[in-house]
């Protein structure tokens, strides 16, 4: 890695170069389970390209993003700005088919290789506080703590169905 540049990647047994990969500033890297993308962030809040995903055999820069959700506050992402908590991590499915983050009252969940947003709509999931992906299935879990009178709950959501698997409510919760 070389943070003022970007990522070279070099593989095999004699050690050659195999891929670069343009990420001014990177400051953190992560590729998808099966190893066919690399994510690249700068963790630059400003940056509306601060976050970039790459198809790692043709090098190709597939999407960019902006460090925070489009839908979250401008109060919230001003607060994780001065210091607060990191902003939603992305997440990979395990056979790479989806990538996913969490915004406001919703998951935004995108499929690869095109990297647009699956069947164009994010996941309805009001007062999502995390998610996980199953390690060997494309199922979603998410959690949302007790709001208004409703009891925290957990949802297991297919993917590409969308079909709602479960959902177990959970009482005397604190996050």
């Amino acid at each position: 890695m070389v943070p003022a540049r970007g990522v070279i990647l070099w593989s095999g047994s004699d050690y050659t170069k195999v891929g670069r990969f343009v990420s001014p500033g990177v400051q953190q890297i992560v590729f998808s389970p099966q190893g066919n993308y690399l994510l690249t962030n700068n963790m630059d809040p400003r940056d509306k390209a601060a976050i970039k995903v790459y198809d790692v055999r043709s090098g190709k820069l597939l999407r960019t993003f902006g460090l925070f959700p489009e839908k979250m506050t401008q109060e919230l992402q001003l607060f994780l700005e001065q210091g607060g908590p990191p902003p939603p991590a992305f997440q990979w499915s395990h056979d790479d088919k989806f990538l996913a983050r969490m915004s406001k009252d919703m998951i935004q969940v995108f499929e690869t290789p095109t990297m647009a947003l699956f069947e164009k709509r994010s996941m309805t999931a009001e007062g999502v506080s995390d998610f996980q992906w199953s390690p060997s299935d494309n199922i979603l879990a998410y959690w949302a703590p007790e709001a208004n009178n409703s009891p925290a709950h957990v949802d297991l959501i297919s993917l590409p169905s969308r079909q709602k698997l479960r959902q177990k409510n959970l009482f005397n919760v604190t996050a």
